[in-house]
């Protein structure tokens, strides 16, 4: 869907979520939101081209991680951008400020920043399987445990529930 701007002179015509991002990048590279809302305007195998280099959505995201790396959503949104074709398995890593992440090590980073994101434990949830554990601060947790800690996050939450009793099964609890 196109938008013209016609409060400019000369009016400015945005096409989609997408054109408002490359607009906000023409005014400044360097905030973190706009590269993240921009990630979220990026299909899985796409790719744009800003200012001469090409950018996937991990590619945006790590822009966004870089922009801001305190931002637990900068990271959960690198995560998730994993999720593409070329990008699915938690084996790929991305490297950030010179440190390879995997999709699972993201979301922990997200949860180190910002510890009642409960997406974020969903996710990381996802990505553990069978007895396999990730530590968080002092303590290891698992698939379930994770969920349980996301369930506590927001009771009211009911997918958080569904995802709750779906790795109960998973798992056989």
């Amino acid at each position: 869907q196109k938008w013209e701007l016609r409060c400019f002179d000369p009016p400015v015509v945005l096409e989609g979520d997408r054109g408002a991002c490359m607009k906000a990048l023409e005014i400044t590279k360097q905030s973190a939101a706009v590269w993240m809302l921009l990630g979220a305007t990026i299909d899985v195998d796409e790719v744009l081209h800003i200012d001469g280099s090409d950018y996937d959505a991990v590619g945006v995201n790590v822009k966004a991680v870089e922009m801001d790396p305190t931002c637990a959503k900068a990271y959960y949104n690198l995560g998730w951008s994993f999720s593409g074709a070329r990008w699915d398995g938690g084996t790929r890593v991305v490297e950030v400020f010179g440190e390879p992440l995997t999709k699972q090590q993201c979301y922990v980073r997200a949860i180190e920043r910002d510890p009642r994101f409960e997406d974020a434990y969903v996710n990381l949830a996802g990505r553990l399987a069978g007895n396999h554990t990730v530590q968080l601060g002092s303590r290891q947790y698992d698939s379930v445990q994770l969920m349980l800690e996301a369930v506590t996050l927001n009771i009211s939450n009911p997918d958080t529930w569904a995802y709750l009793g779906n790795h109960l099964l998973r798992e056989g609890g």
